[in-house]
């Protein structure tokens, strides 16, 4: 079981970098660019809950879940 993590959507309606994003939120960048480019081994939910309350969203609008079966497309 895997999720996707839907970070790059939400950093082009609020248009930001990595290294602003990782300023304003303590999140690590290399963190941060797993979340934007490949489906991350783990999802920590503590992330997901302060990245939800930068982009004002709810997790069910963060992340997407991906089957085993299937790739994840970016």
């Amino acid at each position: 079981m895997k999720f996707k993590v839907l970070l790059k959507d939400w950093m082009e309606k609020t248009p930001t970098t990595v290294h602003k994003l990782s300023k304003e939120t303590g999140i690590n960048r290399i963190t941060l660019r797993r979340y934007l480019y490949e489906t991350p081994s783990r999802v920590e939910a503590a992330k997901i809950e302060t990245l939800c309350k930068h982009f004002d969203c709810t997790p069910e609008e963060m992340l997407v879940f991906v089957p085993d079966n299937e790739k994840a497309e970016g």
